[in-house]
């Protein structure tokens, strides 16, 4: 048999007979019984059938009904579309006439495979996309070095941030977030478990707005006009206590990104989130795994850069309070996962020797390389604590002194 329908009730099977369609069967009490229950001793006959159309009414039961059935049928199961004013296919017959209801049951369809994109479904991003119509990032402000390495999109995803300790991670982000405030408006929220004192982080903020360690001296209206602006691009979670878990983290971003749209989301560093509330046998690397495909997927879904720092666990070589060592993601702990993930990684490194003083950023994965690469870009610091990016080793030694 190449088709079987399945109705809700004995007026829709006498209809469809009426309309020409003589292999329909009725559930015995309607969208009140369990449709399940009493067609599977069937399945074995049903098999023979090519398809089975579900005619179900198009109130709650009814739609419960259908899903039911389409559960059991799985992919020999199709669906019709009723027009608006009509309950169930027996008011199709009544209102619209044969002629409707066979329309109708000709274009019965498959079940609708969300997950399943075809070329014909994004045509027009397609050509968009060949057409050079598309999201092109942004500069985030340094210059055309930094621009070259890292040039993010709007579209958000994973950044992972990496290096030894005292390398001036924080110090770097805060500069960033402030470039990117300023040139692209971009707003930020961040779980900064290493600034306790959220008023001190601000004034750091202020002072790099303000381009001065003694801001004493400027008029306050100055200050209140940066305050103003900051106010408006960056905000703190203070948990007061509250342990992070990847799932506190998600709930307060995702209840904050609804009242205050933000751009950018800034876990500073990874080590202190909390992994209570996980299964007691999965271990580090499979915790990261779940923290890191829960925050990119949201991410993704909202448009949302997450940028997480994390530490690595290979020894520190020490010049003058800072590090000469090359960091890879293999140096961070699970490290598979936040290699694997992240759209964009990179290690930062702060030299302090004789003759040789900078900053360098390493980006050490484009998962996108349309836009930008991988690379290294040198930097020096401003006694305020701004960065300015410079084209090499030599170039940063040849500003320090002379500036000393």
């Amino acid at each position: 048999m190449p088709q079987l329908i399945v109705t809700e009730g004995e007026k829709d099977c006498v209809a469809l007979c009426e309309a020409g369609f003589p292999y329909c069967i009725s559930v015995p009490t309607g969208a009140d019984s369990d449709p399940a229950q009493y067609l599977r001793p069937f399945l074995g006959w049903l098999e023979a059938v090519d398809t089975v159309v579900l005619c179900g009414d198009t109130d709650y039961p009814g739609r419960q009904m259908t899903d039911q059935l389409a559960q059991l049928f799985g992919s020999h199961a199709r669906f019709v579309e009723l027009p608006a004013d009509c309950k169930d296919i027996a008011d199709v017959l009544l209102r619209h006439g044969k002629e409707t209801v066979r329309h109708i049951l000709e274009h019965a369809y498959p079940p609708k495979l969300d997950q399943i994109v075809t070329v014909a479904q994004l045509h027009h991003s397609i050509l968009d996309y060949l057409e050079g119509h598309y999201d092109h990032g942004y500069d985030v402000g340094y210059g055309p070095y930094t621009d070259h390495v890292f040039h993010p999109t709007h579209e958000g995803g994973l950044i992972v941030v990496t290096g030894q300790p005292n390398c001036g991670k924080s110090s770097f982000l805060k500069d960033l977030m402030l470039h990117m405030m300023q040139k692209e408006d971009i707003r930020f929220l961040l779980f900064s478990f290493e600034d306790p004192d959220k008023a001190k982080h601000y004034a750091q903020m202020a002072r790099l707005y303000l381009k001065t360690n003694n801001p004493k001296h400027l008029p306050r209206t100055v200050c209140e006009d940066c305050l103003k602006f900051l106010n408006t691009h960056m905000a703190h979670v203070d948990l007061k206590g509250e342990l992070a878990t990847p799932d506190s983290i998600y709930r307060l971003a995702d209840s904050y990104l609804h009242q205050h749209p933000f751009d950018y989301l800034i876990i500073d560093p990874y080590v202190y989130v909390d992994f209570k509330d996980r299964p007691k046998d999965e271990n580090e690397t499979q915790n990261v795994k779940y923290l890191l495909t829960k925050l990119q997927s949201w991410g993704h879904r909202n448009h949302v850069w997450v940028v997480i720092v994390a530490h690595p666990r290979k020894s520190v070589t020490a010049h003058g309070g800072h590090t000469s060592d090359d960091v890879s993601p293999d140096d961070i702990a699970a490290s598979a996962h936040w290699k694997n993930l992240a759209d964009f990684l990179f290690s930062l490194k702060r030299v302090n020797q004789p003759g040789r003083r900078y900053t360098e950023l390493n980006m050490l994965k484009v998962r996108d390389q349309d836009l930008c690469s991988t690379g290294k870009v040198y930097y020096v610091r401003q006694p305020w604590g701004t960065f300015l990016e410079m084209p090499d080793p030599e170039s940063c030694e040849q500003w320090y002194q002379a500036h000393e």
